[in-house]
């Protein structure tokens, strides 16, 4: 029995396969004892796609490149700049060939009837004209003396009769020729052409993979039996785009692994700030119920000096009221006396007067409240209007209730002025005041929540109208805009303004817009104020609802 031949060893290192049909697993299967090895490709087309010689060139080889394609060509010379790169067709004789180059393909050709073929199957054709030499003269001149050609490869659609007619086969001897055998496009098989000539040059065919033959040289038995089989596992071998995708994949899988590692720290920091969060909120919500307690006590007894101040208050301007009318008066008879008694009607009724002292006292005085209204009669009409605003004024004073900003804070006085539902319907700088007034007054759970809604609306109050507040008043985005509108802007600021215009009513009303004089200038605003500024009502109250969150500020800095 003979004995059956040895299947080479599994490769220590996987191999990587740059060619089109695992012609280099074939080769390097054979040839890798060599190092570093040489060889001649014909029709090499791309340095990197479906190249036979790009894997062996990573390994050290070096060797000659036949390609007349000049776009090939200049990437041979990049990609390889240590083999030598021939643009040049190799036939059976010297001469000079016109090509057809089909571009981004491997279907240039020097044949005519493929020139056709292609043509009519819609390729664009370019005519290219190359020198013609044949193989013998490209391995004397360019494979160095003593050089072994490990392999050759010819691929020259079409043209590999010319090609291998060209060669000098008892003088050059490559090692393994490879030699695609089918026709251009097709699976048909064309080696009955040209093989003779390789197996009548001491040649013998080994392998077939369904696109090229392989042959060996006779003085080179030794390589025959690692063409027995084809490309398997044992060859530990993958093509180049799996390879790329498989290092894209281990790329992306490390990048995974970082990812899920910083989602893992990421998580671990969330857990601690959520549980700080969580001591944070408890010791918020304790210091908030201990803070709400403390400002009730001091809003009750707030409420309580304020209904003291407000009795005192009115007494006093009840009491200031009454001296400004006698001042008034007293000024106004006294101008009216040094008028009359620089009068020619005094002079002239100075006997008389001298008389009238015989006259009672009664009868005197109906003479001079006569004398009064008869010396200028024109003055009567204003005089009695004047009197009637008076009196008019008085009785809605006398009538109006103190000022009750906050009607929940003290339930026993009625709101002053009344309190109003707010209203949804907001569309200018006007109303939007206003609903804020009426919010804060009407509504105690929203004052409670908000203390300092006017005078730092930027801590919850602006976003609760933006969002809790809006829904529940059922704001539209333009009445929303126009609310926060006026809440950066700050309405108290044209109450100040007017009132430091108005040194007169500053020096009736020395308190201002302070707590304890709120009730005497809102009584001022209600009655004339507004009428004489162009002011509203709604900023008015905005100025004075401002001036008792300042005033609460203030009392809770001292206390602390």
């Amino acid at each position: 029995m003979s004995q059956q031949p040895q299947l080479p060893a599994a490769f220590s290192s996987r191999f990587i396969s740059y060619a089109q049909n695992w012609e280099d697993v074939m080769l390097w299967r054979a040839l890798r004892h060599v190092s570093p090895g040489f060889y001649i490709d014909v029709g090499a087309q791309s340095p990197d796609t479906d190249s036979v010689t790009r894997a062996f060139s990573l390994s050290g080889w070096r060797g000659i490149n036949i390609e007349p394609h000049p776009a090939y060509l200049e990437q041979l010379r990049e990609r390889r700049p240590n083999d030598i790169n021939l643009g040049v067709a190799v036939g059976a004789v010297a001469g000079r060939l016109s090509m057809s180059l089909v571009d981004g393909t491997g279907l240039s050709t020097g044949d005519a009837q493929l020139m056709q073929q292609h043509a009519a199957a819609g390729y664009t054709l370019r005519q290219h004209e190359v020198d013609i030499l044949t193989l013998a003269d490209i391995w004397r001149r360019y494979v160095p003396a003593g050089q072994h050609v490990h392999f050759l490869k010819v691929d020259v659609e079409g043209l590999e009769t010319a090609v291998l007619e060209g060669a000098d086969w008892a003088q050059h001897r490559p090692w393994i020729v490879v030699v695609e055998a089918m026709l251009p496009n097709e699976q048909v098989e064309s080696h009955g052409l040209w093989e003779p000539l390789l197996l009548d040059a001491r040649y013998e065919y080994v392998y077939a993979d369904g696109l090229n033959r392989f042959y060996v040289a006779k003085e080179h038995p030794e390589l025959v039996g690692a063409f027995r089989y084809p490309p398997n596992v044992f060859d530990n071998h993958v093509s180049v785009a799996l390879s790329e995708y498989e290092i894209r994949c281990d790329a992306q899988a490390e990048a995974l692994q970082r990812l899920s590692e910083q989602h893992v720290r990421v998580n671990a920091q969330l857990a601690l700030l959520d549980r700080s969060l969580r001591e944070a909120h408890s010791r918020i919500e304790v210091t908030e119920a201990s803070g709400i307690r403390a400002r009730e006590r001091a809003m009750a007894l707030q409420d309580q000096l304020e209904l003291e101040r407000a009795t005192l208050h009115r007494s006093i301007e009840e009491r200031d009221q009454l001296l400004a009318e006698s001042r008034h008066r007293i000024e106004s008879v006294e101008r009216e006396r040094a008028a009359l008694l620089q009068s020619p009607w005094w002079r002239v009724t100075g006997p008389f007067r001298r008389l009238s002292g015989a006259v009672p006292a009664p009868v005197r005085r109906g003479v001079r409240s006569a004398a009064f209204w008869v010396r200028a009669p024109h003055k009567i009409p204003s005089r009695l209007a004047a009197i009637g605003a008076a009196r008019a004024a008085q009785r809605r004073n006398a009538a109006r209730p103190p000022l009750n900003l906050y009607p929940f804070e003290m339930p026993g006085r009625p709101a002053e002025p009344p309190a109003s539902e707010p209203v949804a319907s907001i569309r200018d700088r006007a109303s939007a005041i206003q609903w804020c007034v009426d919010v804060l007054r009407g509504h105690p759970e929203v004052r409670r929540r908000f203390p300092q809604a006017l005078s730092h609306p930027e801590l919850g109050f602006a976003q609760w109208v933006r969002g809790e507040g809006g829904v529940q008043f059922r704001l539209d985005p333009e009445a929303c805009s126009q609310v926060l509108d006026v809440l950066v802007s700050g309405p108290a600021e044209r109450v100040r303004t007017y009132l430091q215009s108005r040194p007169d009513v500053l020096a009736s009303f020395p308190d201002g817009l302070r707590v304890e004089g709120q009730d005497a200038i809102y009584r001022w605003f209600a009655n004339f104020g507004c009428a004489e500024s162009g002011l509203t009502m709604g900023e008015v109250l905005w100025a004075l609802m401002l001036e008792r969150e300042d005033a609460m500020d203030a009392r809770g800095a001292q206390a602390r």
